[in-house]
């Protein structure tokens, strides 16, 4: 169950970890930390009277996630009770900044933490609102209270400007099952996509510790997408990937980068 602790507006949840969250390892597999993610604050969101059903449908509003960085301490898994914190951080630049920490019930031990980028869109005026617009009813966590953090992520490595062995471009098939509320590409789709042009050699040998992704265009049913990765074979296993779109008229658009830091299993 998903509780708020109006002092500090905290969301807290429970969640067990279950067989088909997890990969042949029975570690969580990556997508599963990008839908907490996006679970956490829509729960939160909807707790504050700001979810995206209501924006939608009464404001003509809606939220967009452009960025998450996850580390990962140690990985989740089979049978792992978590305990999640959640809240909202006031705007830093057009974005509204999101924390989320994961810790197994029994230990306390940190599993994994994140912090997202989402943006708040005017739907009939297709542009992004003030990141404070909703400040009254977000109520942000005060920036004197020790668990507020840093907002600013790193910047993404460009594509054009980093060596590394390209792995083989692999065709996207966008399914009906990749829609979601917003009738967009659902953002864990990108994910799914993006590692999967990674090697299963590689898979089966190692885990990610960081992952730092952004999702730069909106994708639709019919799109002609591919994925296409990177293994940059420095000290901490890193690898970028890009999910790219290719036009009728045939230029090509990058619509999703991430990266990924590795540790072996």
């Amino acid at each position: 169950m998903f509780t708020l602790d109006q002092e500090n507006n905290i969301g807290h949840f429970e969640l067990f970890v279950t067989s088909p969250d997890t990969d042949h390892a029975y570690a969580a597999r990556p997508d599963y930390y990008f839908g907490l993610n996006q679970e956490l604050g829509g729960l939160h969101a909807v707790c504050k009277g700001v979810g995206v059903r209501d924006l939608i449908e009464k404001e003509n509003k809606t939220w967009m996630i452009l960025r998450s960085r996850i580390e990962i301490n140690r990985p989740a898994t089979w049978t792992d009770v978590l305990l999640f914190d959640t809240w909202y951080q006031k705007g830093y630049r057009l974005y509204s900044p999101r924390i989320i920490e994961a810790r197994e019930k029994e230990s306390n031990e940190l599993v994994f933490s994140s912090i997202s980028y989402w943006l708040l869109m005017d739907i009939v005026r297709k542009r992004p609102l003030k990141p404070d617009s909703l400040i009254e009813r977000l109520v942000p966590l005060a920036e004197d209270n020790p668990r507020y953090k840093n907002p600013i992520l790193p910047t993404l490595p460009a594509w054009d400007e980093v060596g590394g062995e390209l792995t083989d471009q692999k065709d996207v098939d966008i399914t009906y099952f990749d829609y979601d509320y917003n009738e967009h590409v659902n953002n864990i789709s990108y994910i799914k996509w993006a590692l999967n042009s990674l090697s299963k050699d590689f898979l089966d040998k190692m885990r990610p510790s960081v992952m730092d992704v952004k999702w730069e265009k909106q994708s639709h049913f019919g799109d002609k997408l591919y994925s296409q990765s990177k293994y940059l074979n420095d000290e901490k296993n890193t690898t970028i990937s890009k999910i790219v779109r290719v036009n009728e008229d045939g230029k090509e658009e990058t619509v999703f980068q991430g990266l990924f830091e590795w540790k072996a299993r």
